[in-house]
């Protein structure tokens, strides 16, 4: 029907399906549903996101705009006093191990200029944690907060000053290179690369989608390496891995990449996946070497502590400063098998002035001597040649030629024994040097870093030795002293009242025989025992008088020792000394005529001697030899409180005391001191 009459009603139509409502309430309940999947999907992510937080070992701490703690790791409770309940409040509140306080600050900081902020904290137990601030962004593509990461490099932290070029190249690295890759079809022609791809072989999509591999940059991909692998290897098998292929580009140069290869055959693609580990090569030759270096390095400390121990052992054990520098000599020369070591002292009348010791390490006497000659009559002030360049600056000298240092003031004498590298350091009491030791090498040798501060604590090490000497000689100077007074008392005093009553006892004999008391024989005894007494307190007195000994005098006083003894206990004691012998002090010639006057009473005590000899000869170095025939010491006597003050005083001049005894033979005792001009 067309159409209806007038006046008559049109008929509604009638609608089959679902209300209006109904229609109306469906996109909603599609888009509900929806909602529901994501929200399932999101609680998932959530999950793992806890799960991949709970399992880290890295502290990680998550903060909102306002520094407000968001989620964190387990592992942020060794740096910081927090735990999953405190998530919600403000960092600040929270103490933490750092030595320094600025994570807020630099947290504050990242947020503003939205870049990450990465430094190296340290803490009060001396940990060390690498710390990374860096901001996130929310969904909406919003600065959500920051994100603060500590890793522990504690145990990293000793060579990290000799990686950290390589450890920047590999964090830039990790942080801007991506993995170039292609996919291909079953014919080898490119369907797509990636922005990696471009970047790195600098090529364009333009010159890349749809050409042959092989034909890429000018036939630059067409390597025989990757020929095989995608020709022969990849159609018998759908995967191939970490295959290196060295290969050289027009564009880029030499390069070294491994390929990774899988057929997708279900679509007809291949994913061909090229890393180019030439940086890590490069780096991992290069952690190689420095390896080796530090292995060096480590060889190298390992011999400067062992060198500070036996310094240390040296020091506690040398019975004199000559002994301990002839033990320092032997043992640097030997372990770094150097063959001359000498040192210089200062010179007794003028200590401004250094001069030989005596005291050489030679490996081939003979092949130095002209050398030792020289240095034997060389005298250098402060600032004169490598000597006086150590003793006014007060520093190791290292002169890796003398030969061509026109300071070296005594390179004429080295022609012919090769000698080239020579080093000198200082003996160091405080600010004071009080010696200096030169150590030489035969070949041209460079500064060693290692070596330079062994020797110099060697140096302070030694100057422990001349400082407890001169310690000794402090004792050994009051004790004179005390000894001194003593004796004055026990000669004015004691033997004074001796003597008055002796008077006495001599008028009372008198008076008695006057009296022909029969008491007389008894007077006359008290009489001779006073006698007798005071001449063997005048004898003490005497002997706990020092003896003040003038430095040209030592023949005499020696001869007096053996009239005295002679005297006193008839036995037969003469000197002999072949030439006269002046020293260079007083307190050197009285320490040695108390050693010979010690020597004397323990052969008249202990050996029974009959005949005593003392000899002062002086040729490259001064001998004072007591020599008896008495029937020798005992295990006992040789460990003597006599044998242990001779060798103190031989120890105070920086003269070695040696003593040979045999049953029925007699004993020798010998004291060897170095003589320095």
């Amino acid at each position: 029907m067309a159409g209806v009459k007038n006046g008559e009603a049109q008929e509604k139509p009638v609608i089959d399906g679902p209300p209006e409502n109904e229609l109306a309430l469906q996109p909603l309940s599609t888009a509900n549903r929806q909602l529901t999947v994501r929200v399932d999907e999101l609680e998932l992510e959530h999950a793992d996101l806890h799960s991949v937080v709970a399992a880290t070992d890295i502290a990680v701490i998550c903060l909102d705009a306002e520094l407000r703690i968001r989620w964190l790791t387990p592992a942020i409770q060794r740096v910081v006093r927090l735990d999953s309940s405190d998530e919600g409040r403000p960092l600040a509140d929270f103490a933490h191990d750092f030595v320094d306080a600025d994570i807020v600050t630099v947290a504050r900081q990242v947020l503003d200029s939205l870049a990450p902020a990465e430094s190296v904290v340290h803490c009060h137990d001396d940990r060390t944690f690498l710390r990374r601030i860096a901001p996130y962004r929310d969904n909406d593509d919003h600065v959500g907060g920051v994100v603060i990461t500590f890793v522990d490099i504690t145990g990293q932290k000793q060579v990290e000053n000799e990686l950290i070029a390589a450890k920047e190249l590999a964090e830039k690295t990790v942080d801007t290179v991506r993995e170039p890759m292609l996919v291909l079809k079953p014919d080898l022609h490119v369907v797509s690369a990636n922005d990696s791809f471009y970047k790195h072989f600098h090529v364009s999509p333009a010159d890349t989608e749809g050409r042959l591999i092989y034909d890429l940059g000018n036939g630059q991909w067409d390597i025989p390496e990757l020929r095989r692998l995608l020709g022969e290897i990849l159609p018998e098998n759908e995967v191939f891995n970490g295959i290196e292929v060295d290969h050289e580009f027009e564009t880029i140069g030499r390069r070294v990449m491994l390929l990774n290869a899988r057929r997708i055959d279900h679509i007809y693609r291949i994913l061909l996946a090229i890393e180019d580990v030439t940086e890590r090569i490069q780096a991992e030759r290069k952690l190689q070497e420095l390896t080796r270096t530090l292995a060096s390095q480590v060889e190298q400390r390992t011999w400067a502590i062992r060198l500070m121990q036996d310094v240390a052992i040296i020091a506690n054990e040398a019975d004199s400063v000559n002994d301990a520098i002839r033990r320092a000599l032997e043992r640097v020369c030997s372990q770094l098998d150097w063959p001359v070591g000498h040192a210089f002292l200062p010179h007794r009348d003028d200590p401004r002035i250094f001069v030989s010791s005596g005291i050489w390490h030679l490996r081939e006497p003979e092949r130095f001597r002209q050398f030792v000659q020289a240095s034997s009559k060389a005298q250098f002030r402060p600032g004169e040649g490598l000597i006086g360049k150590v003793v006014e600056s007060r520093q190791l000298q290292w002169r890796p030629d003398v030969t061509v240092d026109q300071e070296f003031l005594r390179r004429e004498e080295m022609e012919g024994c090769e000698i080239r590298a020579g080093v000198a350091f200082p003996i160091l009491v405080r600010d004071e040097t009080v010696g200096v030791l030169e150590f030489y090498a035969c070949g041209v040798t460079e500064p060693d870093e290692t070596l330079v501060d062994g020797m110099a604590q060697f140096g302070v090490q030694l100057g422990r030795v001349v400082e407890r000497q001169r310690l000794r000689e402090e004792i050994a100077e009051a004790t004179a002293h005390e000894h001194r007074v003593i004796g004055q008392e026990l000669h004015d005093t004691i033997t004074q009242e001796i003597v008055g009553i002796g008077m006495l006892a001599d008028q009372l004999r008198t008076h008695l025989e006057q009296q022909g008391s029969s008491e007389v024989q008894l007077a006359e005894e008290i009489s001779t025992l006073l006698q007798q007494t005071s001449k063997h307190v005048r004898q003490i007195s005497h002997n706990q008088m020092p003896v003040d000994v003038d430095p040209d005098r030592l023949h005499d006083v020696l001869k007096m020792l053996a009239r005295n003894t002679e005297a006193l206990r008839q036995v037969r004691c003469r000197v002999e000394c072949p030439r006269p012998v002046t020293l260079t002090s007083g307190s050197t010639a009285s320490h040695l005529y108390r050693i010979a006057q010690e020597a004397v009473q323990n052969a008249l005590r202990h050996a029974e001697a009959s005949e005593i000899v003392i000899r002062l000869i002086v040729e490259t170095q001064l001998l004072l030899e007591i020599q008896d025939n008495g029937c020798g010491m005992t295990e006992t006597q040789s460990g003597g409180m006599g044998q242990r003050i001779m060798r103190h005083r031989a120890s105070l001049i920086g003269a070695e005391l040696q003593i040979d005894t045999e049953r029925r033979k007699g004993t020798t005792v010998q004291c060897r001191m170095p003589l320095r001009s």
